[in-house]
C-alpha cells in the first residue's frame, strides 16, 4: 500500500505542469492501462490490462466501455478474471486535471487452469473514481480505483482494483 501511495504522489507531482487550462473536451477517449486487483473474498490478487473507450455526450457526461483481464496464480494454478463493463461516467472538467466517477455494469468471466473446470460468467457492478490528467487535448494519463461486486451465486465476490494508464483524445465537443 505504501508503494501505491508513493506512486500516486509521484504521478501528481509529475502532472503539475498539466494544471494549465484545457482547450477542448475530447469527443471520444481511448485508453490502455495496467491494473492491480485484490479479491479479498477469494484471497486472490494479480496484475492485468485494461482497455477502455469513453464517448462523451456532453462535457460532464459520457458512456464508458471497458474490457479488462487480471491474472493470478494460487497454489500453482493459473487463474484469470476478465471483465466486460459499460455505464455512465461523470467528469468534473476543471482545466487539465479532471476528476471522475463512473458506475459500470456488466459481466466477469472467471477461469482456472484446472482439468474439468468450466469458466463461470457472472453479473458485476463496479463503481469507481479517479482522475484524467490531460497533457494536451489529445494525450493524457489516467489513474483511479474501483470497487467491484460480482454476484456469483455463492454469496458474491468483493474486489478492489487500482489502475494507471494513458489516454488518447479523438475529436472535440
Amino acid at each position: 500500500m505504501k508503494c501505491m501511495l508513493t506512486a500516486t504522489l509521484t504521478l501528481l507531482l509529475l502532472a503539475t505542469p498539466a494544471l494549465a487550462q484545457q482547450d477542448e473536451v475530447a469527443r471520444v477517449e481511448l485508453g490502455v492501462g495496467f491494473t492491480y486487483l485484490d479479491d479479498w473474498t477469494n484471497d486472490l490478487n494479480g496484475g492485468g490490462l485494461l482497455f477502455d473507450a469513453v464517448i462523451n455526450a456532453n462535457e460532464p457526461i459520457g458512456i464508458e466501455i471497458e474490457l479488462g483481464a487480471n491474472v493470478a496464480q494460487v497454489g500453482g494454478i493459473d487463474i484469470s478474471l476478465a471483465n466486460f463493463m459499460a455505464g455512465p461516467k461523470f467528469t468534473l472538467t476543471r482545466g487539465r486535471v479532471n476528476p471522475y466517477f463512473h458506475m459500470l455494469f456488466g459481466e466477469t468471466v472467471f477461469d482456472a487452469d484446472v482439468t474439468g473446470f468450466v469458466a463461470e460468467t457472472d453479473f458485476a457492478v463496479q463503481p469507481g473514481f479517479g482522475a484524467d490528467i490531460w497533457f494536451n487535448d489529445d494525450f493524457g494519463m489516467n489513474f483511479g480505483g474501483d470497487y467491484r461486486h460480482i454476484a456469483d451465486g455463492f454469496g458474491g465476490s468483493n474486489e478492489f482494483r487500482i489502475l494507471i494508464g494513458i489516454k488518447f483524445g479523438v475529436g472535440s465537443l
